[in-house]
């Protein structure tokens, strides 16, 4: 599978690299991670607790960070269903750690 990894902390401008990415190719594609928790932020698909546990428990989670009192995951179908479409993903990450999940 190809794909981009964008690592940085908030705000480091993660998001702007990929619009502009998007831009100059429309098909970079941002996975939209799932997060359970407050339901704050335009670039996630939100989630329950249990919703999320589900999904862990099918093997589909491929990596999973806890920060600021909310959980984030990727999931591996999102992923799968970008690249069959002919989709670059782009993935923002905010440490190593995930990368080598990832």
């Amino acid at each position: 599978m190809m794909g981009v990894v964008l690592y940085g902390p908030p705000a480091s401008g993660k998001s702007t690299v990929t619009a502009a990415l998007g831009e100059v190719d429309q098909r970079f594609t941002l996975v939209r991670k799932l997060k359970a928790g407050n339901r704050r932020g335009a670039e996630y698909d939100f989630v329950s607790a249990e919703d999320l546990a589900r999904l862990r428990a099918a093997g589909r989670v491929l990596v999973e960070s806890r920060r600021y009192g909310n959980t984030y995951a990727i999931d591996r179908h999102k992923l799968d269903r970008l690249t069959a479409a002919g989709q670059v993903p782009v993935v923002h990450l905010g440490n190593i750690a995930d990368i080598r999940r990832l």
